[in-house]
C-alpha cells in the first residue's frame, strides 16, 4: 500500500485482527495474506498494489470505507 494522504486503517488478514494504523501521506507498507484482506479506513486516499502489478484507489478523501474484502479472486474479476 502505498499512502497519497493522510489514512487510518483497521486490518484484517486471513481473519485475525494484525491492527490498526495511522499513516502519514507518501507512506509505503507491505502485508502478505495467503487468502484475504479485510480493510476498514478513514479518508481512504490509499493506493493499493497486489503483487506490485496493479493499483486501486480505495475511495473518496473524507470517506470511510468499511469491511472491504480484498482476495486475489475480487481483484482479478
Amino acid at each position: 500500500m502505498s499512502t497519497i494522504d493522510s489514512v487510518w486503517i483497521n486490518l484484517l488478514i486471513d481473519g485475525k485482527k494484525d491492527g490498526a494504523y495511522l499513516f502519514g501521506a507518501n507512506r509505503k507498507r507491505t502485508w502478505s495474506a495467503k487468502e484475504r484482506f479485510v480493510i476498514t479506513m478513514g479518508t481512504p486516499a490509499a493506493l493499493l498494489s497486489i503483487k506490485r502489478q496493479r493499483y486501486w484507489l480505495l475511495g473518496k478523501r473524507g470517506a470511510v470505507v468499511r469491511n472491504m474484502v480484498i482476495t486475489e479472486t475480487n481483484l482479478t474479476n
